[in-house]
Parts: structure tokens; C-alpha cells; sequence
């Protein structure tokens, strides 16, 4: 994985990944490859601009973007929708931003 971001990265390609979800709850709480310095680190915050309560800290977040009661496809029925909370919520939003500015 180490060496398949880095070529990426040597070829100009944006990597972005969610933190992870673990909050504060361990030391080292962002999770690979969201750890690595050529990836674009996201944790999640609330509708207030807060960071979530299960979003690490630290100097690898590089933003934060809206991953709480995000509204996502339920596994069950094509109409279904559901509230999701997460870092792998906000990273899109990070991923989508970065590809209009990129």
C-alpha cells in the first residue's frame, strides 16, 4: 500500500482517505493510509463545524469536513435511505473539493 501511494503520488495523483473513527480513544488514532504524509488526511465535524466526537486529532488531519447523519443508501430496498456518521463520509467531500481545485 506504501509503495502504491507513493508512485501515485510521484505521478502527481491526490490521494485522500478518512481518518478513521476511532475518536481519541488510542495514541496514534488516525489509521492507514490516512497516516501517511502524501495522503490527504480527513476527520469528520458536525453541522456546526465541530469536530465529531469520533474523529481523531491531531497534526495528521489536514481538514475536517460534514460527516455526521449524513443520508446514504440503505442496504435494503432501492428507496431506502439511511443516517451514517463517519470520517469515510467526509472524505468524499474532501476527495470532490480537491478534484475541482486540482
Amino acid at each position: 500500500l506504501r509503495r502504491a501511494i507513493s508512485e501515485a503520488a510521484i505521478r502527481g495523483k491526490t490521494i485522500v482517505a478518512a481518518a478513521s473513527n476511532d475518536g481519541r480513544k488510542k495514541m496514534t488514532n488516525v489509521a492507514f493510509p490516512a497516516r501517511f504524509g502524501d495522503v490527504i488526511c480527513v476527520g469528520s465535524c458536525n453541522d456546526l463545524g465541530q469536530p465529531s466526537s469520533f474523529t481523531p486529532t491531531g497534526r495528521e488531519v489536514d481538514f475536517l469536513a460534514p460527516g455526521e447523519d449524513i443520508e446514504a443508501p440503505a442496504s435494503v430496498g432501492m428507496d431506502s435511505y439511511q443516517q451514517v456518521s463517519g470520517t469515510s463520509e467526509a472524505a468524499p467531500i474532501v476527495a470532490g473539493i480537491a478534484a475541482m481545485v486540482i
